[in-house]
Formats: C-alpha cells, structure tokens, sequence
C-alpha cells in the first residue's frame, strides 16, 4: 500500500457543497485503485472550499485518470445537477487530475 495526496476544489457557485458521501478511483500506469470514500474530521465540500485528503491505495503507478462520484441518500447524483455537489476539480499529488470542461 502507497500514500495518495488528493486536493478537491468545490465551485464557488449557490448551492455547491454537498453532506454527500464523495468516492475517488483512479487508474494508474500499472494497475487501477477500486473506490474509496474522501472523508477525515472536517466538515468537507463546503461552497469555494479546498479539502485536503490521504488515502491508502495500491501501488498504481503514475495517477493518469481520476473518477469521482457522489451519493446522496441512496441515489448517485451528477456533479452540479440541481440540488447536487458542485466539483470544480479533483488532482493527485503525482499529476493526476479531473477538472470542470
């Protein structure tokens, strides 16, 4: 197992944090890393926030692609569907980063 770095950049728009559960995945040059939910002690994906996580994964490699996926209650929502978590970008301290087209 290998320490990953994870920054996640919420948008500074009305309505753009979330109280959701937040899981990444990422695929690597070697392999992929299943889901693993972003949470520690802080109060997370708030509007204009940047949260800063450590997670443990298998060795993958450099980070080339990086999923993200939010659940509220018991139904997957679309990052900035109405009502939903605004994600503005998501990146790996190795390089590996999702942003907003």
């Amino acid at each position: 197992m290998v320490p990953f770095r994870v920054t996640v950049y919420t948008s500074d728009v009305r309505g753009a944090g979330t109280d959701g559960e937040v899981y990444i995945a990422m695929k690597g040059e070697w392999g992929s890393m299943g889901e693993t939910r972003l949470e520690n002690a802080r109060s997370n994906f708030e509007r204009a926030k940047v949260d800063v996580f450590e997670i443990m994964g298998s060795d993958i490699g450099p980070v080339q692609e990086i999923t993200i996926r939010l659940v509220r209650g018991s139904a997957a929502q679309p990052a900035c569907a109405r009502g939903a978590w605004c994600l503005r970008a998501a990146e790996e301290e190795g390089g590996g980063a999702w942003s907003r087209p």
